[in-house]
């Protein structure tokens, strides 16, 4: 018993070090190396085998590539200016009331997030709000509502579809979920989700969102849209890697299959055309992202192998014994710690391998994903797109968060909307 807890010791040592190392970055470099420092040292340590490491390769490829590729997709469309041109269109809609821009750019966020991915929200929407805000007058204090929205409601909303959160992509993939399968069941929890999610919002910012706001002056629109043809692509490209997803899916075409070959011919397009800055996007891509989703995953293998998994099999096994929607929703919010603190990439392979292992039904596969999309937002640590997005706020604008007030906000916001998707994903799954 003693070599089993000694594993299970040494196993969790090297991914809250590791994962210490991924949030703080010592000597700045990228996060997959420290994440790949983590991995080499499990491998060294005999925790996860060579033939594990081949099993880990088959779960990530696909999650990753497709990751990367909806990044690029939605950076190639923010240096086209589709983006700050949406922004515009987002205020004159507003007509100059604070409350409808603010539910205005909550809904327009959502949206974003459902086909640009979680962090391609928060990352694009961020700073199109800034920039849109300070247009218009508002002070940094007077930003807040909005810029918090954007972020909780940039994972909250991710659910939908596969490509809309790397979580989804995980654990879909593990449990071999079809595109469409998954969009059948995920729409309806997604819009409960996002529905009760800029409720609270609402409500906690209500006094915020009296009056109205200055509209700025209307910019000369060519100084926006810098490349036209990628703007006017943007849309029926989207709508055809959704179509093409769906077709594909039914004969187990794996997304990355769809999504790689896809953007990089719109990049070769944008590259080729040379009205946007095609070199800066391909620097700034996520590259490190693939690195680290390998890294950090052999450690979570090496954390499973060790005993973990077996623990939160119980506890799941236990709590699948409850009558539908009440297990669901207490397999969601037993979950949300190990996302929040683990964060939701390693959380999500952790958990995934607890359900495989429990035998449990479709229904728990897809609380899984609710749990790691949405109470990734109960702490900062909880996504490395948030970590960024206190930095970015912090560093470039001056407007800082505290931890206290954003975990205070979690637990008011995240909750409920755990809750209430669970509940739309019990008769989601019933209709």
């Amino acid at each position: 018993m003693l070599p089993g807890y000694f594993d299970l010791l040494i196993s969790l040592s090297i991914f809250f070090i590791t994962l210490a190392l991924v949030i703080f970055r010592p000597y700045r470099l990228g996060i997959g190396i420290y994440a790949m420092a983590g991995g080499a040292i499990t491998l060294i340590l005999g925790l996860v085998t060579l033939k594990e490491l081949e099993l880990i390769w088959e779960i990530t490829w696909n999650s990753t590539f497709t990751f990367v590729a909806i990044i690029i997709f939605s950076m190639v469309l923010e240096e086209s200016g589709f983006f700050a041109y949406m922004g515009i269109k987002i205020a004159s809609a507003a007509r100059n009331s604070r409350s409808s821009l603010f539910l205005i750019l909550c809904v327009f966020t959502a949206v974003i997030a459902a086909f640009f991915a979680n962090d391609g929200a928060i990352l694009v929407m961020t700073p199109v709000t800034f920039l849109m805000l300070s247009s218009m007058g508002f002070k940094n204090e007077e930003m807040m509502p909005y810029l918090i929205s954007v972020s909780f409601i940039s994972d909250i909303g991710s659910s939908p579809f596969m490509i809309s959160n790397l979580v989804n992509i995980i654990g879909s993939s593990y449990f071999s979920i079809s595109f469409t399968a998954y969009a059948v069941v995920m729409i309806l929890p997604d819009i409960g989700a996002v529905v009760i999610s800029i409720a609270i919002l609402y409500m906690i910012f209500r006094k915020d969102l009296i009056g109205t706001f200055v509209p700025a002056a209307k910019p000369d629109g060519t100084l926006i849209v810098r490349d036209r043809a990628i703007f006017y692509l943007a849309i029926p490209f989207t709508v055809a890697l959704m179509i093409t997803y769906s077709v594909t899916g039914i004969y187990n075409v794996p997304v990355a299959f769809v999504a790689v070959p896809a953007v990089a011919g719109l990049f070769a397009f944008a590259w080729i055309r040379k009205r946007i800055d095609a070199k800066k996007i391909l620097v700034e891509a996520p590259w490190q992202v693939v690195i680290f989703a390998f890294g950090i995953f052999i450690v979570v293998f090496g954390v499973g192998s060790s005993g973990v998994v077996g623990y939160i099999s119980g506890v799941l096994l236990a709590i699948a014994k409850f009558q539908e929607p009440l297990s669901l929703i207490l397999e969601g919010i037993f979950i949300v710690p190990f996302t929040s603190v683990m964060n939701n990439l390693p959380a999500t392979m952790l958990t995934s391998l607890a359900v495989g292992s429990s035998h449990l039904s479709s229904g728990y596969v897809y609380e899984l994903i609710l749990a790691n999309d949405i109470g990734t937002k109960m702490s900062p640590i909880g996504s490395l797109a948030t970590l960024l997005w206190i930095h970015n706020l912090s560093v470039r604008h001056g407007i800082a968060i505290s931890a206290k007030e954003y975990m205070r906000l979690g637990l008011l916001v995240c909750i409920p909307a755990l809750i209430v998707a669970s509940l739309f994903l019990y008769f989601s799954l019933i209709l």
